[in-house]
C-alpha cells in the first residue's frame, strides 16, 4: 500500500482492511480486524481499536480516539418495526477533532459530532 496514502505501513500478513482510495493521516494507529472504507477520510493522530469498522465517505478529524468494536457511519436498518421506514441516502458520518468514541458505539450516518465529544 503507497505509504503517502495512508500515513503508516501495513504488512502482509496484517489482518486489517483499508480501502486504496481511503485517506489517513499522519500516526494513525489502528488495532487488529479494523475495516476502513471507501473514500473515507481519517485525520492526523487518530486511533482505533481493535475490530472498528469505519464506512463509506466518514470523515474522522485529528486527535481522535474510537474504542474497540465500534462502528462509524452505518445505515439505520429498514423495516415496517423500525423508526427508519424509508430508504433514504443519509450524508455520511463527520467526527471532529478530539472526540472519543467509546467501545461498541454505533454512530450512524447524517450524524455531525463538534470537536471535543464523548460518547461513551
Amino acid at each position: 500500500m503507497d505509504s503517502s496514502k495512508t500515513g503508516t505501513f501495513f504488512s502482509e500478513n496484517n489482518p486489517n482492511f483499508i480501502d486504496p482510495s481511503a485517506k489517513i493521516g499522519r500516526n494513525f494507529t489502528c488495532g487488529q480486524f479494523c475495516v476502513i472504507e471507501k473514500d473515507a477520510v481519517i485525520g492526523d493522530d487518530v486511533s482505533l481499536g481493535h475490530s472498528v469498522v469505519i464506512k463509506e465517505g466518514v470523515r474522522i478529524g485529528n486527535s481522535s480516539v474510537i474504542q474497540d468494536f465500534s462502528v462509524i457511519g452505518k445505515q439505520p436498518l429498514r423495516s415496517k418495526r423500525s423508526v427508519f421506514k424509508t430508504d433514504k441516502v443519509y450524508t455520511p458520518a463527520v467526527i471532529g477533532d478530539e472526540c472519543l468514541i467509546g467501545a461498541h458505539a454505533v454512530v450512524y450516518t447524517g450524524t455531525e459530532l463538534s470537536n471535543n465529544v464523548l460518547i461513551a
